[in-house]
């Protein structure tokens, strides 16, 4: 290691976070990397050039995690840490904290993970949010919808990518999905948490508002538009930024966030808060102190020249964040999915890669593979990515490109 370079310790990764590895690299830092190194979202053969020490040990532990950061912090000066993984954000403050580097706090990070905490926090300090009750069983299921009524929504409280949230209209809905809730096991290898939330259903247009906050300055980024699949599921089957709105819904908007992000006392991260627009106004159903999924981040990135995984590293870093545009254009996702089964065709990827403004089609799957319902985030099978000056460009394109796609399942 060069004496002069900066030290990045980075705890685990979601599959986009391979940007943020190679980032990391491009501004200069001496990358340490710790990993289960046993699931899906291990560092692939690729992510490891940018990897300058690989440490294979249970991120799920937080006694292990801390033991091995007390060494390594003993001979090498930690700069920052950050994790590209909803999982280990608590776990990422407590190192910071112990580092004495910039993050939020424990308690902050508990909040913007533990979804139960999070409803507490905003609740006690007034933000604007679906009503909601905690529960650990059938029968304490069956006793808060006496108050919170139907349609309503049931979900874990530690999970994420949509994972066993499920809308119930009436209590036959509701029994069939409490056993998939209490059925769902997180993945990585998290423990799994044994209470539940239950919220009334608030209707309108889901958005999420991407924002930095630094040193306690709260910088909004970007407004994206989601599109969500129907029926009891609730998976993210797109997204568009940005998501244009009139001048007073924008300000309710944005006034609905800074409560929320200060409520939950974020200081130091981006911010991914997801929010619906009800006809009473907007409501908070998350915030995290992270970065959002879904290739958010490299739609603001087309769509505005704002690099949101650079700017989470500097915030972590301490140093200055640029907010400032350089563009003015769009950027739409759309999500591949296919009828269960084994797929059997594939075609239109070359044609669909051609196209002008498409920037990505990838593929998770391949023939042969199983397809499997559409529950999740983890059921979707693959994204294609196109820009355009304006939002109808960009979504026009991606309309396209999800008709051209065959994926046929038998």
């Amino acid at each position: 290691m060069q004496k002069q370079s900066r030290v990045l310790l980075i705890i685990e990764k979601n599959p986009s976070g391979s940007y943020g590895i190679q980032m990391a690299k491009r501004m200069g830092l001496y990358v340490i990397f710790f990993s289960n190194n046993k699931y899906s979202n291990r560092p692939s053969e690729e992510d490891r050039q940018y990897i300058d020490e690989l440490y294979e040990i249970d991120t799920n532990s937080d006694d292990d995690v801390m033991r091995l950061v007390k060494e390594i912090s003993v001979k090498t000066k930690i700069d920052a840490v950050i994790t590209f993984m909803e999982y280990y954000v608590p776990l990422v403050a407590k190192v910071a904290q112990y580092l004495g580097v910039k993050g939020n706090s424990v308690e902050c990070s508990i909040c913007t993970h533990d979804k139960y905490e999070m409803r507490k926090k905003l609740y006690q300090n007034g933000a604007s949010i679906p009503q909601y009750l905690l529960f650990d069983s059938l029968e304490s299921l069956l006793e808060g919808v006496n108050i919170i009524g139907y349609p309503n929504v049931i979900k874990p409280i530690n999970m994420a990518a949509s994972r066993a949230v499920l809308k119930s209209c009436n209590k036959e809905e509701m029994v069939t999905n409490y056993e998939k809730l209490i059925q769902e096991i997180p993945p990585y290898g998290v423990m799994k948490e044994e209470r539940y939330l239950l919220e009334e259903y608030v209707d309108g247009q889901e958005i999420s508002v991407e924002a930095a906050v630094e040193n306690g300055k709260v910088n909004i980024i970007a407004f994206t538009k989601k599109y969500v699949s129907s029926g009891n599921h609730f998976v993210e089957m797109g997204h568009t930024v940005p998501y244009n709105v009139d001048n007073k819904t924008k300000m309710e908007i944005e006034r609905c966030v800074l409560e929320g992000i200060r409520a939950l006392g974020i200081t130091n991260s981006i911010t991914h808060s997801e929010i619906k627009i009800s006809p009473k106004g907007p409501k908070i159903i998350e915030i995290a102190s992270r970065l959002g999924g879904d290739h958010i981040p490299d739609l603001v990135n087309y769509a505005y020249g704002i690099d949101m995984w650079k700017m989470a590293i500097e915030i972590a870093l301490g140093e200055k964040i640029d907010c400032n545009k350089v563009k003015n254009e769009a950027a739409s996702i759309v999500f591949l999915s296919a009828n269960p089964g084994r797929i059997i065709r594939i075609e239109n990827e070359d044609l669909i890669k051609r196209k002008a403004g498409v920037k990505l089609l990838h593929l998770e799957c391949s023939v042969g593979d199983k397809v499997s319902s559409l529950e999740n985030s983890l059921s979707r099978i693959g994204e294609i990515i196109t820009v355009g000056n304006n939002c109808n460009e960009a979504e026009q394109l991606s309309s396209w490109a999800l008709n051209e796609i065959i994926i046929e399942t038998r």
